[in-house]
Order: structure tokens, then C-alpha cells, then sequence
């Protein structure tokens, strides 16, 4: 059993990295790593542990830990993932068309149970109407209090306007 902190990469002159076969040069029958983001199988023998809570969006998964078992020398052990994590961190993509309701585009992404556990992040992309954000920016006001934390992100969403749109702002002009 071999317990090391460091990452697992082709091995250079420093001598910083753990080689990705380093289980197998040192007949080991299990490399655990840590690394606190989440969990990465290198090998049949080495992997990342992962997290017992997560604390971003990068995995889409609750936090966990691995059960080993060793069943003898030279085996392939058993890992068994258990979830420890309270909360679920999600990304979300919401791709938009013009004249796509996008308030039911969002709400199609919304998870229908244990929303108070969920950290909820929304990247709205693709193109649609100023009246279409609107209602998008809306159901998003709505929903966000149900979820542990809510976040739109409306950068790659391009608007498309219609006279009749601007018409909707304001008919008056400047004076």
C-alpha cells in the first residue's frame, strides 16, 4: 500500500511527480493519492481519492471516499465509492434560439427534489429575444431562493432585438 500527495504525470528530472506507473515499478497493490477536488482513477491500482465534500463545479458529483479492500498480495483490490457529501455543485448549460421559451428552458435544468443541497450554477449561451432574457432573468429570481446557491451566468448570450422590442423600452425618445 503506497499513501502519496503529488501529481501523477510523465516523470521529470525534479523528481516532483509520482510516475503514472509508479504502482506497478514499486509492486504495489494500491496507490492512494489525495487530492481534495475529486476523484481520479489513474489505474486498476492508483487513484485519487477525491473529496468527502466538494467545493466547486468541476466534478457535477457529491463529495466521497473510497472503501479499498485488499484481498490479498498481487490482487486487483475492490474500490467502492461511498458519498459523504451533503452538497451538489452543477453546472448547467441552457442553450437558447430565438423565440425559444427560455423561462421553460430553465426550468427543464431545475433538479425537481433536494434543491436546499444543490449549488446551482446556469451558463445561458446561444442567441434569443430582449423579452425571452427577460422572462429567462425572472425565473431565475424565482427559483433561486429554493437552492442552497443560485447563479445565472448570462455572458454568452447574445441578444437579437426587434424594433418592437426597443419599442418596448420606451416610445418617447430622448426629449
Amino acid at each position: 500500500l503506497g499513501i502519496a500527495h503529488g501529481g501523477v504525470v510523465d516523470f521529470t528530472e525534479s523528481g516532483a511527480h509520482i510516475p503514472p506507473d509508479r504502482d506497478r515499478s514499486a509492486r504495489l497493490d494500491y496507490l492512494a493519492l489525495g487530492d481534495w477536488h475529486g476523484g481520479v482513477e489513474v489505474s486498476a491500482r492508483t487513484r485519487y481519492s477525491g473529496s468527502p465534500e466538494q467545493d466547486r463545479f468541476t466534478h457535477g458529483q457529491r463529495g466521497h471516499c473510497l472503501s479499498i479492500t485488499l484481498t490479498g498480495p498481487g490482487h486487483v483490490p475492490q474500490i467502492r465509492q461511498i458519498e459523504t457529501g451533503k452538497f451538489l455543485w452543477q453546472q448547467k448549460d441552457c442553450a437558447l434560439l430565438p423565440g425559444q421559451d427560455a423561462a421553460e428552458a430553465l426550468h427543464r435544468l431545475l433538479p425537481e427534489a433536494g434543491r436546499r443541497a444543490v449549488l446551482l450554477r446556469i451558463l445561458a449561451t446561444g442567441r434569443c429575444r430582449l423579452p425571452d432574457q427577460a422572462a429567462l432573468t425572472e425565473a431565475a429570481a424565482q427559483a433561486a431562493p429554493e437552492f442552497a446557491f443560485f447563479d445565472l451566468r448570462q455572458e454568452a448570450l447574445a441578444l437579437e432585438y426587434e424594433t418592437a422590442d426597443l419599442d418596448e423600452i420606451d416610445q418617447g425618445g430622448a426629449l
